[in-house]
């Protein structure tokens, strides 16, 4: 019998995240619908992104974008100046890329 997990606001915590997937034993069958906001905040989104790109090929992922990871898409398309989105977090986002 397939489940579906609701998992909301992970802000860049990579060590949870994989600790929930590690206790909920997701398998193939099952659907993680993600509710966004991966990125900011946390010491480590970028691996909360290969996190999350690693169980979307184990199960069926649904991601969702929240308001931190729109911030993001918006610095990258020009929309959003990076200094706005720093006071929201997003110097955390890049800190974990130059690691």
């Amino acid at each position: 019998m397939s489940r579906v997990f609701a998992i909301g606001d992970v802000h860049g915590c990579s060590v949870a995240l994989a600790a929930l997937i590690k206790a909920a034993e997701i398998q193939s069958i099952d659907t993680v619908v993600t509710l966004g906001d991966y990125v900011s905040k946390g010491p480590d989104s970028r691996g909360v992104i290969d996190l999350l790109i690693d169980l979307g090929g184990r199960c069926r992922l649904v991601p969702l974008l929240g308001n931190h990871d729109r911030m993001m898409l918006a610095v990258l398309e020009g929309d959003l100046s990076f200094e706005a989105w720093a006071m929201f977090g997003g110097n955390k986002t890049m800190d974990s890329y130059d690691s």
